[in-house]
């Protein structure tokens, strides 16, 4: 996998590989990524990381543990080194239902995940992360497609629009001309999470 798209700023990190075997999944959607995506069309630089690694325990990243894993300490230290103010990780799931279970809120500490668009869900990344090491201008979004799926048009034309952005207000804008209520759900998510009142998110 080619480790940088383009040059110059914005700095993008598009990673995959977090946990578990998610990058079977996920590692050849960043590799067919990097082989379509047109360098002309990047704005700025993108960064392409797989964490992945064979017979590990599976952590959720939402859990403290995480963060003292081989795998969180190396991705706390990519993040150090490259600085990104856009960033996107790459996940994969079996069963979506937990994720965009309107009770994910009481179950996890953290809002839904949003169906863009069949089978592909999009949300923030995990609190500490957000909060201990990106600022609130950053864009931090994250993607979860099915093992079973791998790449798709539609999941490129996302990253696409990641790629072209020069910052987070342009690259919300472009998603939200394309997901007006389902973007306008995710800023509603982000307006709570920074006024720390995510517990206001309704079940229903």
């Amino acid at each position: 996998m080619r480790r940088q798209i383009g040059s110059g700023k914005p700095t993008k990190l598009f990673i995959s590989g977090l946990h578990g075997k998610e990058h079977i999944t996920t590692d050849p959607v960043l590799k067919e990524f990097e082989n379509r995506v047109p360098e002309i069309d990047v704005n700025g630089k993108i960064i392409l990381k797989s964490l992945g690694k064979e017979d590990r325990e599976y952590v959720s990243t939402l859990d403290e543990r995480y963060w003292d894993t081989e795998t969180g300490k190396k991705l706390l230290s990519i993040i150090k080194k490259y600085n990104p103010s856009i960033y996107l990780e790459l996940h994969s799931f079996t069963n979506s239902s937990s994720l965009t279970d309107p009770k994910r809120i009481d179950r996890k500490g953290v809002p839904p995940l949003v169906e863009l668009e069949p089978e592909i869900l999009a949300g923030s990344i995990s609190p500490f992360l957000r909060i201990n090491h990106f600022q609130k201008e950053d864009f931090c979004f994250l993607l979860e497609i099915p093992k079973k799926r791998g790449f798709s048009e539609e999941l490129f034309k996302i990253l696409e629009i990641i790629s072209k952005g020069k910052n987070r207000d342009e690259i919300i804008y472009n998603l939200e001309i394309k997901y007006p209520k389902k973007m306008g759900k995710m800023k509603k998510y982000y307006q709570l999470f920074y006024k720390g009142e995510l517990s206001e998110i309704s079940p229903g």
